[in-house]
């Protein structure tokens, strides 16, 4: 009787230690470092094979501002009045173009190539032929143009004038055109031929005398990229090394604000914690951007981390000195708080990327546009499974707009003196993870993880209870050695 106690209380050690052992350390770090071999860019893999041809629905929502009182602006006897009209959708398809590895499988270099078809199905009743009038921003883009030619000191309004009259049926307003030719196909421009033909060199965006906000980019890439496949190590996987062959970016006034530092956006590193940011690369902002841990949700019953910018990372430089490198205007005070310009990075057509709504920005563009943010629906959102760094969701939120200027040509002759940020459209990028891989997840990482867990805390009760019952066997025989004994 002396030994069960013994044996059963040295059997529950043993036990709770292999638990603790086993359950808590040996067999999660076998799990981590599955997770970290599984997680190479390795040509073959199925990481390799998801990656280089995403099959994930990936759907670019076109929201356009629709210009109501078209005249009354023209005639600046009013502000602008907009009507959202959208989502007009359109589906991606991304292909990586010749993806091959460098230094021994460290990296790999590829182009990425992003065709839209547009999703009738999705968009409901809207169509691409629907009619719009919008900010007619080659007119203005025009006009920048040949500002920026005109070296200082030299009269820049006799220029501006001339065009303006070369080009007497262009309006502040590009009245009833087609979505279409809004999104991908472009307006025609074909008046502004004449310009060609005495000498003025157009800006790329005009080839084929037709312009449009994504005219040239449908079936094309935004650069070369040479990222680390992670082989030397689970925090590097996917972080941009060079972009075009370059390590740094050549648009902005700093070192640290032309740093490549993150991924493309598309994968991430495993492991991550709620106190770490996540770094993307955006070619659209021409910079890189920092989103902070938000909240902690559920998608497709996976515990997710959401990340979402925070409001320091648009601030103008008079709330957050930081982004003083980003402002490239003599006038600082001009750099406000939401928006950035993106002139540098696009042949300088006077383009002012903003979040949708100016959300978080300074109030008095929503307010001059009349404009109402909604966090919910405009804010820009990513929601990642944070052991395995999958992108499980995400809402990448830009809004584009045109800064529109008093000049000396009769044209734009009312538009006020403060001139307007007058939004054209706004781009919802949205991508999900599909059910399959949602299954292939939960089958591959979650079912292990989750036996892992049962398995250790049941060991470790077992190991509990033989102890208890040890004990109180323990007592049990003291009691009976007690009464023999009276």
């Amino acid at each position: 009787m002396q030994a069960s106690p013994i044996v059963l209380s040295v059997l529950g050690g043993i036990v709770i230690i292999l638990a603790v052992v086993l359950g808590f350390v040996v067999f999660p770090n076998v799990v981590d470092n599955t997770i970290e071999k599984e997680l190479r860019l390795l040509k073959g893999s199925d990481t390799w094979n998801k990656w280089a041809d995403i099959e994930s629905p990936i759907y670019l929502n076109f929201y356009i501002f629709n210009v109501t009182n078209p005249d009354d602006v023209e005639a600046g006897t009013a502000s602008p009045i907009l009507q959202e009209l959208g989502p007009y959708v359109y589906r991606q398809r991304r292909q990586k173009i010749d993806p091959h590895s460098e230094s021994c499988k460290e990296t790999v270099i590829y182009e990425q190539k992003i065709t839209y078809f547009f999703d009738q199905e999705q968009s409901g009743n809207l169509s691409e032929s629907d009619r719009v009038n919008v900010v007619n921003l080659p007119f203005v883009a025009v006009l920048s143009a040949a500002e920026a030619l005109v070296p200082p000191g030299v009269p820049v309004d006799p220029l501006l004038g001339a065009i303006g009259s070369m080009l007497p049926l262009e309006r502040i307003i590009r009245k009833d055109v087609t979505v279409g030719e809004v999104t991908f196909q472009g307006w025609d421009v074909s008046a502004y031929g004449i310009l060609i033909s005495l000498g003025f060199e157009l800006p790329p965006e005009f080839d084929g005398l037709r312009f449009g906000i994504y005219k040239g980019r449908n079936g094309t890439t935004d650069g070369e990229f040479e990222i680390y496949t992670g082989a030397t190590g689970a925090d590097r996987f996917g972080r941009i090394k060079n972009w075009n062959g370059s390590p740094s970016l050549p648009f902005w006034n700093s070192s640290e604000c032309n740093a490549l530092s993150g991924s493309d956006g598309s994968i991430f590193p495993p492991f991550l914690e709620k106190e770490d940011s996540i770094v993307i690369f955006n070619t659209d902002l021409c910079r890189t951007l920092k989103l902070s841990f938000k909240e902690e949700i559920t998608v497709h019953d996976l515990k997710a981390y959401r990340f979402a910018p925070s409001r320091e990372l648009l601030q103008g430089p008079a709330q957050n000195p930081d982004n003083m490198c980003y402002c490239l205007r003599e006038n600082k005070t001009e750099c406000q708080s939401g928006i950035i310009d993106v002139s540098v990075c696009r042949n300088g057509a006077p383009i002012i990327l903003s979040t949708p709504y100016f959300l978080d920005g300074y109030e008095g563009f929503s307010q001059a546009m009349g404009l109402v943010p909604d966090r919910e629906k405009h804010e820009t959102i990513i929601d990642i499974e944070h052991r395995t760094g999958l992108l499980l969701n995400a809402h990448k939120r830009i809004q584009i707009n045109v800064e529109v200027k008093k000049k000396p040509v009769n044209q734009l002759i009312n538009v006020p003196e403060e001139g307007f940020l007058f939004p054209i459209v706004w781009v919802d990028e949205a991508a999900s993870i599909c059910e399959f891989d949602v299954d292939d997840f939960k089958s591959r990482v979650e079912s292990p993880i989750k036996t892992i867990n049962i398995v250790r805390w049941v060991a470790l009760g077992v190991g509990i209870a033989l102890i208890v019952v040890a004990v109180l066997l323990c007592v049990v025989c003291r009691k009976r050695k007690s009464s023999s004994t009276v």
